[in-house]
C-alpha cells in the first residue's frame, strides 16, 4: 500500500473514531444533564413528604393535557401533585433530546393549578414583536387588547375566545399583573381546567411554593365566565 493510501485510510479511521467519540460524549453529557443529583432528589422528596403531596419519579400521560397539540402518553419526570392553598396542582419536568447527538438536551418545567371550569386557550405574557406568529399556531387564535394602555403596552394576550379572555382579565387581575414584578417573567396560559406556567430549566424544590403562590395569586383575581 502506498504511503498516501495509508494516510487516507488512517485519516478515515480517525475521523470515524472522532464522530463516535463525539456522539458518545454528547450521550453521556445529555444523560448527566437529565439526571438529578441525589441531594437534590432527597430535598425534593423531603419537601413533598412534609407537605403531604405525592411524588412519582417518572410517568406517562399525566402531563398530556398541558401540552399543545394532540400529545399522547408523553413521558414526564419528577411528577409532584397535591393541594396548595386549597387548590389541586401538579408540576413536573419534560425532558427532550433531539435526534442529532450534538443537540443540547432540553429541560422544561411545567406548573399547573386546576380550576373548576374549563376555559379556552388563552396566553398572557410579556409583549414581544413576533408574538402574533403564535396566533397562527392555534386555530382561531386572536390578539386581544383591553384598551388599557399600561397593560396593552406591557403584555400580549392571545386567545381562541376573545369574550372569555376579557372575562378572565378582570380589573383586579389587570392591576395585579401590571404592578407585580413576577408577571413579566412568568408567562401564563389558561388551558382547559388549569392555569399553567412553564420555563426552561430544572424543577427545584426551593422554587415550587413560590411558583404555586404566584399562580394562586392570579386565580384569586381571575374572573369567570357568566
Amino acid at each position: 500500500m502506498k504511503v498516501w493510501e495509508m494516510l487516507v485510510t488512517a485519516g478515515a479511521y480517525l475521523f470515524a473514531a472522532g464522530i463516535f467519540g463525539l456522539a458518545g460524549y454528547m450521550w453521556w453529557w445529555g444523560k448527566r444533564t437529565f439526571e438529578r443529583s441525589e441531594r437534590n432528589k432527597e430535598e425534593l422528596v423531603q419537601l413533598v413528604e412534609q407537605r403531604g403531596w405525592s411524588y412519582t419519579p417518572s410517568t406517562q400521560g399525566k402531563g398530556d393535557a398541558y401540552f399543545a397539540g394532540n400529545t399522547v402518553n408523553e413521558p414526564i419526570y419528577d411528577y409532584v401533585s397535591g393541594e396548595f392553598r386549597g387548590r389541586s396542582f401538579c408540576c413536573f419536568e419534560h425532558r427532550y433530546r433531539g435526534a442529532n447527538p450534538s443537540e443540547k438536551p432540553h429541560l422544561t418545567v411545567l406548573f399547573a393549578v386546576n380550576i373548576p371550569s374549563s376555559l379556552p386557550y388563552t396566553t398572557i405574557k410579556r409583549r414581544r414583536p413576533l408574538d402574533t406568529v403564535e396566533t397562527r399556531l392555534f386555530r382561531h387564535g386572536k390578539v386581544v387588547e383591553l384598551g388599557i394602555p399600561a397593560f396593552d403596552e406591557a403584555f400580549r394576550v392571545i386567545s381562541t375566545d376573545e369574550t372569555a379572555a376579557r372575562h378572565i382579565l378582570t380589573d383586579g387581575l389587570v392591576r395585579f399583573l401590571t404592578s407585580d414584578p413576577r408577571a413579566k417573567e412568568e408567562p401564563l396560559r389558561f388551558q382547559r381546567n388549569a392555569v399553567v406556567l412553564s420555563y426552561q430549566g430544572r424543577l427545584r424544590p426551593e422554587h415550587i411554593e413560590a411558583k404555586l403562590d404566584y399562580l394562586c395569586d392570579v386565580l384569586d383575581r381571575q374572573g369567570t365566565m357568566p
